[in-house]
């Protein structure tokens, strides 16, 4: 990986009008990338949707450029220079200035990336239908999870679907920018994010539970505060919330005082918790509520379970273990100091890493003032670098051994693979990741393909099928000092170990970076851990419930003025991203350093997850703050509308319809009178025609009331797919609530090869989500299914290593590799074998 291309700052130009870019360019400013924001009012095509603070904060420190001229010859200018571009138009907005972005990168002489994030992305049947962000939402399955059965499912509070976005492009982009520096090129190629599908990285389960089950998950995310919810009531009023694996319980009993039940049969398994769930309430619900929810925290934390509480901003902000590791920055907004989030994590050998704003960016008056300034060169093109083709595999060449498990972490390293490292995870045979599911769970579980777990139930777990795409498997107990020496062998030949492994356990393994770099003098040592590796609650344990729960981003879920909602694990797939994306920068910063040396990459979960919750605590600071449900949630802004949920005419369905400006109003007005005229429509992608035209109130645009009462009554009488279609033809940002059943007639998804289908005997064809992004219009293949447990064995041993096939079979004899796991070895324990 010897770096090629000067060590310089690459140059980042934000295009874009929403949160989505202003997020990603703050993103990569963080890793010191030279951010320049061009501001015109042409780019301005709606209002700022969120907090409009949120925009105040996301500018700061950036330079800037005040132009009018938004045309051809500007855009060629910053191509022929920049290093990436991030926009967040539509193809149609740049079409309109004489820029076909599809056309031009069809071409090998563009020097800069350009990543467009957009709604349904810039390839495919809906390249032009706009959205908000709560149609953005809706667009992914994440949101029928959330809410009451009988009642609307709700959004999340704040811009969830843009922060996603911004996560998945600064990824990405990062990835090409390395791919430059380590290839010696510089040829852009064209970045495509779906905000729709980076959306549904947030719910893996949603097609493969649905194909293979019929089942959906829908509303289960409410209020209710149970043990069969992992909610429970404390002393002081608080809820705590207790997410726990198989491999908790007996944490749970020493937690609680009754270490005569951690092998109690009635509670170590899932499956008979459930069938015991009167005897697990009656055990913990008294114990939580003699007690306060920090004391409950606390002792959790002692016994190594990790249960959190939803706080609010006030709290997150204080946190004594965010302050000690600096993760917020302080941004002037009129007369107040706000505290914002930085988001991201800590590099060893960079310790001006991350980037905090103390000052404001340069104004500059045109591009050519710019160029002077930072002297930047223009790249001449060859016939060899335009013969050069765009790889969608920016990382291929990179070996990364998967030392993770559960979500969050395995996630990242999945999309590493997407990228085209070779992930080789290392499958513990004594310990099994919970991603595998359970090497003995009963039969009619539907957790599994048909309902039926099969003779290795841990290669057929509906999770482990839709989640562990592109990645190796090798069978390998850690716990044995062969094992240790086979990994000692791997590190040499790899380029990073990854791991979210707890500090007693790496402490076990002797897991750590000083032990790594005298193996591997170049290592990239990769931690995910729930607070980091610094301060004082760095050996905190925290799944993904926690995370998220600390970082306030259960704050304002709700129904209008009601309780919170609590949300789940919704901190794994977040920092899935976030973990991927700190890699790639780890590999970029080698590259640009040329130096290298082993590194240690620090993520913390609940500081990637802050970025998500920033709108709440910006609020917070503003504004006098109320723990309440926001409901749809605009911000308050009377100025959009409408901007809703609505039930329609199909069972268990509902739609968004939302407007941000005169226009948009403009065109559901057209819509409803269409909709309203008896119009005939030959299929879901045919014309659309009037039969009777319709004449609405002339005032009615301006009356938010009548709206709401005119789409209520189509949303009832006309089916939910017509109703989208027309909306959206007339540029309204409206969105069926997708549910898992929807994947495979998603119109947008199926246009664009999103969902991929796999084959395997035993389970047939079966629907796997791809990376949420094409590149040039190509999308990264999935070259390797959801492995089998120790598929790759002979690949890793034989061909890698170089093991003789003697010393192979003694220790598959001995139990030191193999291709299945020891029963009950996702338990926990170490099983008896």
């Amino acid at each position: 990986m010897e770096g090629k291309i000067n060590n310089k700052t690459y140059i980042v130009i934000e295009l874009g009008s929403t949160i989505a870019s202003a997020q990603a360019c703050l993103i990569l400013k963080r890793m010191g990338a030279q951010v320049l924001k061009v501001n015109s009012g042409n780019l301005n095509l709606n209002e700022w949707e969120r907090l409009s603070e949120l925009e105040e904060c996301l500018s700061f420190g950036k330079d800037y450029l005040n132009t009018s001229e938004l045309n051809a010859e500007f855009i060629d200018q910053l191509i022929d220079f920049a290093d990436i571009i991030i926009d967040d138009h539509l193809p149609s907005f740049w079409l309109e200035k004489g820029i076909d972005l599809r056309q031009r990168y069809s071409r090998n002489n563009n020097r800069a990336h350009w990543c467009s994030i957009t709604p349904y992305g810039i390839y495919g049947s809906h390249v032009d239908v706009p959205a908000s962000e709560l149609t953005a939402q809706a667009s992914g399955p994440f949101m029928t999870r959330i809410g009451e059965k009988g009642r609307s499912p709700l959004p999340m509070k704040g811009p969830q679907a843009y922060i996603s976005a911004a996560w998945h492009a600064a990824l990405v982009s990062s990835a090409y920018i390395f791919n430059n520096y380590n290839e010696n090129k510089n040829i852009g190629s064209l970045i495509d994010i779906s905000i729709q599908e980076s959306m549904y990285m947030h719910s893996e389960l949603g097609s493969s539970n649905w194909h293979f089950n019929q089942v959906e998950l829908m509303q289960v995310l409410n209020a209710s505060s149970t043990a069969q919810s992992s909610g429970f009531q404390t002393a002081d009023g608080k809820i705590v919330n207790m997410l726990f694996h198989d491999r908790e319980w007996p944490r749970v009993a020493r937690m609680i005082g009754r270490e005569d039940l951690e092998r109690d049969e009635r509670f170590m398994a899932r499956f008979n918790r459930a069938q015991n769930m009167d005897d697990l309430e009656a055990l913990l619900v008294p114990w939580f509520f003699s007690k306060t929810a920090m004391e409950i925290v606390e002792l959790g934390q002692e016994s190594g379970m990790p249960i959190s509480v939803t706080r609010l901003p006030e709290e997150v902000l204080s946190d004594p273990q965010l302050i000690d590791r600096n993760a917020f920055e302080e941004i002037a907004i009129g007369k107040k100091i706000i505290n914002y989030p930085v988001g991201v994590g800590r590099f060893s050998t960079n310790e001006d890493l991350p980037v905090k704003r103390n000052v404001a960016g340069k104004e500059f008056i045109n591009f050519n003032e710019y160029i002077e300034t930072y002297n930047l060169k223009q790249v001449n093109f060859t016939t060899d670098n335009i013969a050069d083709s765009i790889t969608t595999k920016p990382l291929r060449g990179i070996r990364v051994l998967d030392l993770t498990n559960t979500w969050a972490a395995p996630k990242g390293a999945t999309l590493l693979g997407d990228l085209g490292a070779e992930v080789i995870k290392i499958e513990g045979i004594e310990w099994m990741d919970m991603l595998r599911g359970w090497t003995t769970p009963p039969e009619g579980s539907s957790s599994y393909p048909h309902y039926t777990p099969g003779e290795k139930p841990w290669d057929r777990y509906i999770m482990w099928l839709g989640l562990a795409r592109n990645k190796l498997s090798a069978g390998i107990e850690l716990s044995t000092n062969e094992g240790m020496a086979i990994m000692t062998d791997l590190v040499k030949k790899s380029d990073v170990v990854l791991t979210n492994m707890s500090f007693d356990t790496r402490k076990k393994y002797n897991l750590n970076l000083d032990i790594l770099k005298k193996i591997n003098p170049n290592i990239i040592f990769a931690t995910l851990s729930g607070y980091g590796e610094t301060g004082p609650r760095s050996d905190w344990r925290l799944f993904g419930d926690g995370q998220a729960a600390f970082a306030g981003l259960f704050v304002g879920t709700g129904y209008k003025d009601e309780e919170s909602i609590p949300l789940s694990a919704y901190g794994d797939p977040v920092n899935g991203t976030s973990t991927a994306f700190h890699v790639v920068q780890g590999l970029l910063l080698h590259q640009i350093n040329k130096k290298q040396s082993a590194m240690h990459v620090d993520i913390s979960c609940v500081e990637t997850c802050i970025t998500y919750a920033q709108e709440v605590l910006v609020e917070s600071q503003l504004n006098e703050f109320k723990n309440v449900g926001s409901g749809a949630d605009c911000m308050h802004e009377e100025k959009f509308f409408p901007y809703n949920i609505f039930q329609t005419v199909e069972q268990d369905c509902w739609i968004a319809i939302c407007c941000l400006s005169d226009a948009q109003r403009k065109g559901l007005l057209d819509g409803i009178a269409l909709l309203k005229s008896g119009m005939e429509i030959s299929n879901y992608s045919g014309t659309l025609s009037a039969a009777q035209p319709v004449e609405l109130d002339k005032d009615l645009i301006s009356k938010p009331e009548q709206i709401d009462i005119e789409l209520r009554d189509l949303c009832q009488s006309i089916a939910p797919r017509i109703i989208e279609k027309v909306l959206q033809s007339k540029g309204v940002p409206c969105q069926r609530i997708l549910r898992g059943r929807d994947f495979d007639s998603e119109g947008s998804m199926a246009s664009r090869n999103f969902i991929s289908w796999q084959f395997r005997e035993d389970l047939g064809s079966y629907p796997v989500y791809s990376a949420p992004w094409t590149i040039n219009g190509n999308r990264p293949a999935i070259d390797q299914q959801a492995a089998r447990f120790g598929e790759h064995n002979h690949y890793v041993f034989k061909d890698i290593l170089e093991m003789d096939e003697n010393t192979i079979q003694e220790y598959n004899d001995a139990g030191i590799i193999g291709d299945s796991p020891l029963k009950g070895a996702e338990l926990g324990f170490r099983p008896n074998k």
